[in-house]
């Protein structure tokens, strides 16, 4: 653990090089579950270790808002009502790591540019926790019923990067799902987060 953390400072201490680490938030939706409104607040911090090399360390942190939905519950007792509606609260959170290539399409100005950004391959972790309100589990089952779900797997992304007067940006980005079976019985599919950002580049060192 020790000789990574050493090289990486060696590293940061290169002369010459200019760095910079950008920060970014904003909103985000799920494209992969059409009909339910399952909503994010995006956190991006990326790690740009040259400038003149457009290819930055990510990482991605979605924050899920939670989403809200009937679900029906039945018994075979004769004392109760044969099916209820109950009220099922569900909530996913996402981290991603990966490297982003940022391809320069073109420049508007001296300082603004349009870059497309793209993530071949990332690493990502899923984690949905599932509620119901007022639910008899004793007396009541629910069919294909959600669950709590901790996942992990490869994703990909790609979007588009506006960097104007060279240190603020608006990015849009959308990210795959994960790249394996979704939870055998579960209602849903795992999330593809789409996401609206507007961040700051900071230059930490200038380059001789």
């Amino acid at each position: 653990m020790k000789t990574p953390l050493i090289l990486f400072l060696l590293f940061l201490s290169l002369p010459g090089k200019s760095q910079s680490v950008s920060l970014a938030t904003g909103l985000g939706l799920d494209a992969n579950n059409p009909g339910k409104t399952m909503a994010f607040i995006p956190v991006e911090a990326r790690w740009q270790p040259i400038a003149d090399i457009l290819l930055s360390l990510t990482i991605n942190y979605d924050r899920g808002l939670g989403m809200t939905k009937n679900a029906e519950a039945f018994t075979l007792n004769p004392d109760l009502p044969g099916k209820v509606i109950l009220k099922e609260k569900s909530n996913t959170n996402i981290v991603t790591i990966g490297a982003n290539i940022d391809i320069k399409l073109f420049n508007t100005s001296s300082t603004d540019e349009l870059l497309l950004t793209v993530m071949p391959l990332a690493y990502s972790f899923h984690d949905t926790k599932v509620s119901f309100r007022d639910f008899d589990k004793e007396n009541y089952t629910i069919l294909n019923e959600d669950i709590n779900a901790s996942k992990s797997g490869l994703v990909s992304a790609f979007g588009l990067r506006y960097l104007f007067r060279k240190d603020k940006f608006i990015a849009l980005n959308i990210q795959t799902p994960l790249l394996r079976n979704k939870p055998t019985g579960a209602d849903f599919k795992y999330a593809a987060p789409v996401r609206l950002m507007f961040g700051y580049r900071y230059n930490y060192k200038k380059s001789k």
